[in-house]
């Protein structure tokens, strides 16, 4: 499994893949699409944010964004597209936080009403990051038949 139980939080493996955002896409939403198409063609990895979402960048300074309602205000976190990715952690209190290679973060928190936050990858996982700090964590079947598109077995956290 991709996902592992860190106690207070979750961590996604990456594996040994170098990863990088392959594509940004602005919309209701941010979505960052990662890919390693050097070392590992298939891996695909979407994170879509939806709601307010903060990134710090390697000095250490952090500006909030928010894709909904100010998506001229985006313009900054367009540099991220090619930035190679060197974590991804889900709190078991629905942050999100990316960690990028040259120390830069893109953190989401929990929305009070909303889903904040979806990920998901080539493997079905999907997870999402609810409302009232709520995290789901949907799985693929465990069978080794083909998996049907949509069909998951949920996970309590």
């Amino acid at each position: 499994m991709k996902l592992h139980d860190n106690g207070d939080y979750y961590e996604y493996d990456l594996g040994p893949a170098i990863v990088r955002v392959g594509q940004l896409v602005i919309d209701a939403a941010l979505t960052l699409e990662l890919v390693s198409p050097e070392i590992a063609p298939d891996l695909r990895v979407s994170i879509r944010v939806g709601g307010q979402f903060r990134c710090t960048d390697s000095d250490g300074v952090a500006s909030e964004f928010d894709p909904e309602r100010n998506r001229e205000g985006l313009g900054p976190v367009l540099g991220l597209w090619t930035a190679h990715v060197s974590g991804i952690r889900i709190g078991k209190s629905g942050a999100l936080v990316v960690t990028f290679a040259d120390d830069r973060t893109l953190m989401v928190r929990p929305d009070p009403k909303f889903e904040a936050w979806t990920l998901n990858d080539d493997e079905g996982l999907l997870v999402v990051g609810g409302p009232e700090d709520r995290v789901s964590i949907f799985r693929p079947p465990d069978d080794h038949l083909p998996k049907p598109p949509g069909r998951y077995r949920e996970q309590s956290r």
